[in-house]
Formats: structure tokens, sequence, C-alpha cells
């Protein structure tokens, strides 16, 4: 159905909020996410879902101060499939233990990003430490599907392994040569990941942002799939 949400600090109706697909009308989804913005730090808010013509109770939330500092961490940056092809909507959550619960929305080709620069406690009292042996779960949601990944906020620098719907995988046990070199997600480094740099060797890294593989074949993170790329990969697979 069409949906959106309403509020205001002294009254639900003050406001409104659309989903982030939309663009000045609700339209009919199947799956709604909706970011309000522009909101005042350390003040509560009244909110009601409507959806359709079924209008939900009025709920709560306060907003927490501001942060001074940043975590130092890159946002988390991954894409999803259904079987071969990118996933269109979904949404993204990420949970860590005593931690906010984080989330995005699938954008175009299946590609998702959540900023954790200010991760906060899950009370909003404070930011949250991260480690690079903090775990982290990704939970995938989707009308076609759900999928999960375990992981090491270390272990991946770039972006995440390609995640597929009905898939749970942890890879919390993965070395970091593993997470890195495994181009292709089977849980080895071996010739079909040499094919992957092959295929993507010599292309113009201008004209390949949206490529996946293409900054996956990237090994040293220099702009260009070539020759240091492909010795980085024999090494590992020779060990």
């Amino acid at each position: 159905t069409a949906s959106f949400v309403s509020f205001g600090q002294t009254d639900s109706n003050e406001q409104t909020g659309l989903d982030d697909k939309d663009a000045k009308i609700p339209q009919a989804h199947a799956l709604h996410y909706v970011t309000i913005k522009n909101l005042l730090p350390k003040t509560t808010y009244q909110y009601k879902i409507v959806t359709g013509k079924i209008t939900s109770e009025i709920f709560q939330f306060t907003t927490a101060a501001p942060l001074s500092g940043q975590t130092g961490f890159r946002p988390i940056i991954g894409s999803v499939l259904d079987k071969d092809t990118p996933l269109e909507s979904a949404v993204v959550y990420l949970a860590i233990a005593d931690a906010a619960i984080q989330s995005a929305l699938i954008k175009t080709e299946g590609n998702f990003l959540i900023p954790i620069s200010q991760m906060r406690k899950s009370d909003l009292s404070d930011a949250y430490s991260l480690t690079p042996d903090t775990v982290a779960k990704l939970t995938v949601i989707s009308e076609k599907g759900q999928a999960t990944l375990l992981f090491k906020l270390g272990n991946f620098d770039k972006e995440l392994p390609t995640i597929t719907l009905g898939e749970n995988l942890d890879l919390t046990t993965l070395s970091f040569d593993l997470a890195k070199f495994d181009l292709n997600g089977d849980g080895k480094i071996n010739a079909t990941d040499n094919a992957i740099v092959l295929q993507n060797f010599g292309k113009n890294p201008k004209n390949e942002q949206s490529s996946t593989a293409y900054k996956k074949a990237d090994l040293n993170a220099d702009g260009a799939v070539d020759q240091k790329d492909l010795d980085l990969m024999a090494k590992q697979i020779n060990q």
C-alpha cells in the first residue's frame, strides 16, 4: 500500500516523512523505508504510521545528543543478489552487540552503504567503541527472501563479499587473506579467483565505478587492475 510517517514535537501531524523511494506523493510498495531528517538533538517526538486507510497508535522517540568524535571506520559497503540478479528492493540491518542498530535501503544494482563512523551505544547515551575484532551481523530483508552475514569489521577494509538471498554465512573465522582474495566467496583462493582478476584486467577504472567485480579485482586498491594484482593473487594461490 501507499504509506508514510507523520511526526512532530507536540503533535504527530506536524510533518510528513515519505518513503525514501517516493518523491512528492506516497506510492504503493511491498517494503517501506522512511528516513526522518533534520531532527533536533535531545528532543522527544511523537509519530504514527499511516498505511492505506489504517493509522497506527501514536509512538514516541527521543533523539540523542550530538557526538564530538568519530570511530574512524569506513562505511559498510556491499551488494545483494537474488540468484544471479542484483536485488532491487530490500532493507539491510547492521547489528552489533550493545550498539544501536543501523540500516540502509538497497540502491541501484543491489548495492548498499551503512555509515558506522558515528556508531552509538544501544541507549544512544554515548559513542560505541569499535575495534577490528568487533563482530557484526548483517540481515537482508526483502519480499523475495532473507539472508544473513556474520563478519569482523577488520577483515573487510573495502567491501563485503556479495550476499545472495537464502544464504546464512559466518565469515568470522576467515583470515584477512581469505576475506580479501576469495573474490567469488566460495571459501577458497584458487584459479577461479584468478580468472576474475583476468576478466577485469586493463579496464578503465573511470568506466568501472559501478562494477563490484572490478573493485574486488583491484586487490591493491590503486585504481587499476593490472599485473600487480595478478602477482598478489598468484602468491596467495601458490601458498
